[in-house]
């Protein structure tokens, strides 16, 4: 076995195992709920499907009504197509035996590990296997990359496909079974989330610049076999399939201006609440860029460097500059919708950790002509290999001790730019907004403070409190209210969703308990007379 392969195996299942080992660690994210129930109807429906092949009656469970009611239950609040419920519903059943609900998690803990691994390979391949293994790290210590790897949403699946579909594309142009094999992949992005319909424009239009002679295999494998794989793998689409795609299209084109929908996503920003149709231009951009580890946003503008510096010559580089630079650009677009800090922006991320491992590659060679001008460096052995290893260290340590200081609350990470996550929240910056700070460790407390039959409003989380104490994570007697005659009010410090009675409430009173993350908090409790 070579030591890339080898490197492969080693990162792929440290990557996976970590994030499994982790995944418990956390609560449970807002849409969770309804993805865990929608996986175990698709598992249900497979479990019927192979019992109705085997009595050779397949008639009533591929109907049109059979498929509606296991497949699309509940369209308001799982609107995407099933391809990584399909995959939770899977490690569900697998594992469940041995870590019950947790086992949803599984699947996108794969995702994140296959992610990883196909950065080091790419990056490997194009470079060399330094650069390979600082891509990777900076996708795995990427905070909100590995707080959102432990959750059975959409996120994370999209981001993986969106950079399998880029990597197919680039390897189709000269080898035409990988533009089969980008047909496959790009056919389960489009079975994942809407966005990856949107993958072809910035591929398209790199191509046309670099390679204008070589994508047609390309082109012709996304329009003619990916469609297939798309519908094949979604049996909502088996009955009445072009009315019901272009149904999916409308719906997800114009999200925003559905009623409920267009008005119901806040997002907090310096001190001001916004919905999407009103966003300030930069904040894709500024979110992004306070929301990455600093060394690794520093080594991905000197790529930016010297692919100017070469007179946008750098193919490559540019493949990465187009994907990252329209990921964040859509969501400000008409119709676009943005909402929950970075999470919509994720499948951006893979693209800044590949320019910061080709900025640490440029960056290498540069110094290392540098330093070989001097006498007092020229007698030193694997110059390269020991100044690599000073680079790791130096840019790896603090993302590393960020992660393992702020677990589980990689999803409130703010970089040293807007001063971490207390400065942020002084600067009025979104603090949480996905409920998995009301974490296990954070239920265990409450059932140990709160006195006997309190009354408990958790303001827009009591539909979660109910969950948790369905499954026996919160005490029977503890009494969930939604009126403020109550005796203890639990607000999570998502500040665009607060009410004025919210806001006044922060402003004006001290809380009784508080959860604080380096001394921002994420949820307060007030005790009421």
């Amino acid at each position: 076995m070579n030591k890339k392969n080898l490197i492969v195996i080693l990162l792929f299942f440290s990557v996976l195992l970590t994030v499994i080992y982790t995944a418990s660690d956390y609560g449970i994210a807002w849409d969770e709920p309804q993805y865990f129930h929608s996986s175990d109807l698709i598992m249900k429906w497979f479990t019927m499907f192979w019992d109705s092949l085997r009595n050779g009656n397949i008639n009533d469970v591929i109907s049109d009504e059979t498929i509606t009611k296991y497949w699309h239950w509940d369209p308001y609040h799982v609107p995407h197509p099933p391809f990584s419920r399909i995959l939770s519903g899977i490690t569900k059943t697998i594992f469940s035996p041995l870590a019950g609900s947790i086992a949803y998690r599984f699947s996108t803990a794969f995702f994140f590990a296959i992610l990883t691994v196909m950065v080091f390979f790419w990056m490997a391949e194009l470079y060399d296997i330094k650069t390979g293994i600082f891509s990777a790290l900076s996708v795995f210590l990427m905070p909100h990359l590995f707080g959102h790897a432990h959750f059975a949403m959409t996120d994370i699946p999209l981001t993986t496909m969106w950079f399998l579909t880029v990597y197919c594309f680039y390897r189709g142009l000269t080898n035409y079974r990988w533009s089969i094999v980008l047909g496959i992949v790009f056919g389960l992005s489009l079975s994942t989330k809407f966005p990856a319909l949107l993958a072809p424009i910035p591929l398209f239009i790199w191509a046309h610049i670099y390679r204008r002679k070589e994508y047609h295999n390309n082109a012709f494998s996304m329009i003619f076999l990916s469609p297939i794989i798309m519908v094949a793998t979604q049996p909502y689409l088996w009955h009445r399939t072009l009315p019901r795609i272009i149904e999916f299209v409308y719906d997800s084109t114009t999200r925003l201006y559905t009623v409920g929908i267009g008005k119901s996503f806040p997002t907090y920003f310096f001190h001001m609440v916004y919905f999407s149709d009103t966003i300030p231009w930069f904040y894709t951009y500024f979110i992004t860029a306070v929301s990455i580890p600093i060394a690794i946003l520093i080594f991905s503008l000197i790529c930016i460097f010297f692919y100017l510096k070469r007179k946008l010559k750098d193919e490559f580089s540019a493949l990465s500059v187009i994907n990252c630079a329209f990921i964040l650009t859509v969501p400000l677009m008409p119709g676009g919708v943005i909402h929950d800090g970075v999470r919509l922006l994720l499948p951006a991320f893979p693209f800044i950790a590949v320019l910061a491992g080709v900025g640490f590659y440029y960056g290498c060679r540069f110094f290392l002509a540098r330093l070989a001008s001097y006498n007092i460096f020229s007698h030193i052995n694997n110059l390269d290999k020991k100044m690599a290893a000073v680079i790791f260290i130096v840019v790896y340590s603090l993302p590393a001790i960020d992660i393992v200081t702020i677990h589980p609350y990689e999803l409130s990470y703010y970089n040293i730019l807007v001063g971490g996550i207390k400065g942020a929240n002084k600067l009025g910056l979104e603090t949480t907004y996905l409920q998995e700070v009301i974490t296990p460790s954070f239920l265990e407390s409450l059932n140990r403070e709160l006195p006997k039959n309190t009354r408990l409003n958790a303001a827009f989380s009591n539909f979660m409190m109910e969950i948790y104490q369905k499954n026996g994570f919160l005490r029977r007697d503890i009494k969930i209210t939604y009126n403020l005659d109550c005796d203890v009010y639990m607000l999570l410090n998502r500040q665009g969703a607060f009410n004025d009675f919210e806001k006044w409430l922060v402003a004006n009173n001290q809380p009784a308990m508080a959860l604080r993350v380096k001394d921002a908090p994420l949820i307060f409790l007030y005790r009421f007379r």
